[in-house]
C-alpha cells in the first residue's frame, strides 16, 4: 500500500507547479519548503499558517503544516484549520489531510463523521475508505484498518472492491493467505493486476508458500488464481507442479490462456532440465494458437527447450510437426531439421540420423557449418 509521505510530496509538487506565477502565496509555500529542507520546521510552520489565513483550503500549505507540526508535537493546531478547509473545499486532497489529522490524534468520531459525509457525497468511490485505512495503518491500527476496508467493500457493494488494499494489508501483517485471496480477486477484476499479484506474492516466506498455493488453487481457484499459482510455483523451484496447475486452465483456448502461456514461458528462463522442459511444453501449447510463422517459431523454440531438457520424445513429435509445416519460414525449418537430426544422434538412432542428414545435404536447408557439425557428431556416435 502506498505510503502517504510520497503522496504528500507529489501533491505539493503538482500544486506548486500550478501556482508558479510568482504570487505571494506561491512564494511563501516555496520558502516554507526550503525552510523544511534546512530543518527550520517552526519557521516553515509560520509561513504556512500565514498562507492559510488568506486561503483556508490551500492544499500545499495544509500538507506543509501536516509535515512540520507532526515532529514538533503540535499537530493539534491543525485541527481547526482542516475543519475550516473542509467547510470551504470538499476535494479529496483536503479531506485526506483532515482524515489523517484525525487519525493521528485518535479523534475517531471526527474521522467517522468525515468519512460518512465523503461517502454520501461520492457514493461508490473507494477513496474515503482507502485513505482512512492508510491513516490507521500509519499508526499501527491494523485491525481497525482491515475493518474499515471490509466496511467499505460492503458499502460499495462490489465483492472485489478494495481488494488491493486488503491484499497489501495482509502482506504487511503477515497474513499471506488473505493476501493471496485478495490478490486473486484483484487480478480477476482487472487482468492487468496479474503481474503485480505474482510479484507481490513472490515475497511470501518459505513457510507460508504452501498456504498461498492452497488458497490460489482451492479457496479462490479461478483460472486467474491458478495462473498466479503456476507462476509462483515456477519461481519457487517447482516447475513441473507449476505446469500442471497452468495446464488445467488452458481449455478452452482463450486470449487470456495464450497470454498466460506466454508469461509462463517467459518466466521459465532458468537452465535446469525441469525449467527448460516446462518452457518447451508451454511454447508448444502456445504455438498451437499462434498464426503462421509466429506459431512455427514458437514450435521451434519449444523443440529446442525440450531437447535441452533431455525430453527427446516430446521434442521429436514437435519437430516432425514443424518439418511438415509449409508455412514455416526457411530458417525455422532449417532449425527444426537440424534439431531433429541432433535428437536422433543423441538418442542413438544413427541410421535415422544418417537419413535425416542426407536430406539436409540435398535440400540445403541447414548451413554448411551445421551440417559439418552434425557429420562429426554422427561419426563420433558410431565410434562409441
Amino acid at each position: 500500500m502506498r505510503r502517504p509521505g510520497s503522496r504528500r510530496v507529489a501533491a505539493l509538487a503538482l500544486v506548486l507547479g500550478a501556482l508558479a506565477s510568482g504570487t505571494g502565496r506561491a512564494q511563501a509555500i516555496s520558502q516554507g519548503f526550503e525552510l523544511e529542507r534546512q530543518g527550520h520546521a517552526d519557521q516553515a510552520a509560520t509561513l504556512y499558517f500565514g498562507v492559510l489565513r488568506g486561503e483556508p483550503a490551500n492544499l500545499p500549505a495544509l500538507l506543509g503544516l501536516e509535515r512540520v507540526l507532526t515532529p514538533l508535537g503540535r499537530l493539534v493546531e491543525l485541527v481547526p484549520l482542516v475543519e475550516h478547509a473542509v467547510a470551504v473545499d470538499t476535494s479529496s486532497g483536503v479531506r485526506s489531510v483532515a482524515l489523517r489529522t484525525y487519525a493521528a490524534l485518535d479523534m475517531r468520531d471526527s474521522a467517522t463523521a468525515l468519512v460518512r459525509r465523503w461517502v454520501a457525497a461520492r457514493p461508490g468511490d473507494p477513496a474515503p475508505w482507502r485513505e482512512w485505512a492508510i491513516a490507521l495503518e500509519d499508526h499501527q491500527h491494523f485491525e481497525d484498518a482491515r475493518n474499515v476496508l471490509l466496511l467499505g467493500r460492503r458499502t460499495i457493494g462490489t465483492p472485489g472492491a478494495l481488494a488491493i488494499e486488503l491484499a497489501e494489508l495482509g502482506q504487511r501483517t503477515g497474513d499471506w493467505q488473505t493476501a493471496a485471496f485478495e490478490w486473486a480477486g484483484a487480478a480477476d477484476a482487472s487482468p492487468s493486476q496479474l503481474p503485480n499479484a505474482v510479484s507481490q506474492l513472490d515475497d511470501a516466506p518459505a513457510d507460508q508458500r504452501d498456504r498461498v498455493i492452497r488458497v490460489l488453487t482451492v479457496s479462490a481457484a479461478t483460472p486467474t488464481a491458478r495462473r498466479i499459482a503456476a507462476e509462483l510455483l515456477l519461481g519457487w523451484g517447482q516447475p513441473d507442479r507449476g505446469w500442471d496447475v497452468l495446464a488445467a486452465t488452458l481449455d478452452p483456448p482463450t486470449p487470456e490462456a495464450a497470454l498466460a502461456l506466454r508469461r509462463f514461458a517467459g518466466r521459465a528462463s532458468g537452465t535446469t532440465p525441469g525449467v527448460r522442459r516446462v518452457r518447451g511444453l508451454a511454447l508448444a501449447r502456445l504455438a498451437d494458437v499462434l498464426p503462421g510463422p509466429m506459431g512455427a517459431q514458437a514450435r521451434a523454440d519449444a523443440a529446442r527447450a525440450l531437447l535441452d531438457a533431455g525430453d527427446r520424445e516430446s521434442a521429436r513429435a514437435i519437430l516432425e510437426k514443424l518439418a511438415a509445416d509449409p508455412a514455416a519460414p526457411h530458417d525455422v525449418l532449417a532449425l527444426a531439421q537440424t534439431a531433429m537430426v541432433e535428437g536422433l544422434i543423441a538418442g542413438g538412432q544413427l541410421d535415422s540420423a544418417t537419413a535425416g542428414l542426407a536430406r539436409l545435404d540435398s535440400d540445403g536447408a541447414a548451413s554448411g557449418d551445421d551440417r559439418q557439425r552434425l557429420r562429426h557428431a554422427l561419426v563420433a556416435a558410431r565410434i562409441q
